[in-house]
């Protein structure tokens, strides 16, 4: 379900894919050596920050002449552009209404490397509400899966499944449960403008253009594809410094069955 419309950075949601390495190293493996520069993704808002000083060295130029006092109307007219944006809470209400009412999906979660550029990861997740979910992402160690109902964990890797130590639910893995990413864009300071229409896996869509502002990296863009008939998300896509991370949803409440493995 949806949250308090508070997002965090949109990088959090790649914390997950860090996560699922620890883990994985922890069993044996080295992802978790190749992974652990993940965090230089946080170096990312160094490339958006320097990109707005920018625009300050051409109305500098233009002080020293009188005349060109007018000039400081046209440097305004860039900030004005996110305000032709209207608040995703309002224009995307009946998406967020529709999503609170979902029972079962799959998510299908593909992220660029931070260790490996020009490689991506990803996951297939499936979710039945309340608590219950099955992860399946392929590894250079095999097939690992992981099955999480309610405060209990399992985890698969090489063929054997074992029962996670302690008490665990869905939030432990917040970073990758599937309401992340439309909890992020169902935040109160989130903008969007239509862009267009588009079918995605045979559902007619409505496209959106998303701003979402960020505290460290100053503004995020992406692109929200919604069932026109179910108004449900089909598609998001969010630019991240390390390259696109594409999320695409599926199997709204189909017969999903997640049972302990053990």
């Amino acid at each position: 379900m949806l949250r308090s419309g508070r997002h965090r950075p949109l990088r959090a949601l790649s914390v997950g894919l860090l996560a699922w390495s620890l883990v994985l190293g922890a069993c044996g493996g080295s992802a978790a050596d190749s992974e652990t520069p993940a965090p230089t993704a946080s170096d990312a808002p160094a490339t958006v920050t320097a990109s707005s000083p920018t625009a300050a060295p051409t109305t500098a130029a233009e002080t020293p002449t009188p005349e060109s006092t007018p000039e400081a109307e046209a440097t305004e007219s860039p900030t004005e552009a996110p305000s032709a944006g209207t608040a995703a809470t309002d224009v995307l209400a009946p998406t967020f209404a529709a999503w609170e009412q979902v029972k079962t999906l799959r998510m299908k979660m593909t992220m660029p490397s931070a260790a490996a550029p020009g490689e991506t990861h990803q996951m297939i997740l499936e979710m039945v509400r309340p608590d219950r979910m099955r992860v399946t992402m392929e590894t250079a160690e095999g097939t690992f899966e992981m099955i999480i109902i309610g405060d209990v964990s399992y985890m698969n890797l090489g063929g054997t499944w074992m029962q996670l130590p302690g008490p665990q639910d869905l939030s432990t893995y917040g970073a990758l449960s599937p309401d992340d990413p439309v909890d992020e864009v169902s935040a109160p300071d989130v903008t969007v403008v239509q862009s267009g229409t588009e079918t995605i896996d045979g559902v007619a869509c409505t496209v959106w253009d998303v701003t979402i502002p960020d505290e460290e990296a100053g503004t995020i863009t992406g692109r929200m594809w919604v069932g026109a008939d179910d108004n449900l998300p089909r598609r998001l896509v969010f630019e991240t410094p390390d390259g696109p991370m594409t999320v695409e949803y599926s199997g709204y409440n189909e017969d999903i069955t997640i049972e302990p493995p053990i």
